[in-house]
Parts: C-alpha cells; structure tokens; sequence
C-alpha cells in the first residue's frame, strides 16, 4: 500500500489559526494608520482654514454644491470635525 502525501488534520488547523492571527494583527495596524491619517488629515485642514483666515479671504467656495477650500475640495469628514463650515 503506498502512503499518500498530504496534510493532516492537526497541521490545517495550526496553519488556518497562524494565518488568522496574522490576519487580526495586520487589521488592527491598518485601522490605527487609518485613524492617523484622518487626524493628519484633519490638522491639515485646520491649518489651511488658518492660514486662509489670516490672508484676510473667507478661501471657501462652491462649485456645483460641492464646497471647496483654496481649490481643494472639503470631504465629509471634515464637516464632523469643522461644524462651522457652511
């Protein structure tokens, strides 16, 4: 009789939970850096609104109901951060 070669049960399931746990720490570093680039994001956005503000121009314009800062055009989420902004 000739032995087949393969995997075995017990070496499957060490391989799925390796890889998933792999899997759980690659997600929760990719969320974090998400987060860090919203806030980037964020302070961004502040500055520019700062320095619009200190030249003495209102910088926020509109284009086909979309609102725009200095031609940049101003997210959705940046209206969770910045209420004030029309």
């Amino acid at each position: 009789m000739r032995k087949v070669a393969g995997w075995t049960l017990v070496e499957l399931l060490v391989v799925v939970a390796i890889m998933s746990i792999m899997l759980a720490l690659m997600l929760s570093t990719y969320m974090s850096a998400l987060g860090v680039a919203d806030r980037a994001a964020c302070l961004n956005f502040q500055r520019q609104l700062k320095l619009f503000r200190l030249a003495g121009e209102d910088g926020l314009e509109f284009r086909d109901g979309k609102p725009y800062l200095g031609g940049i055009r101003v997210v959705g989420r940046c209206y969770d951060c910045h209420p004030s902004i029309p």
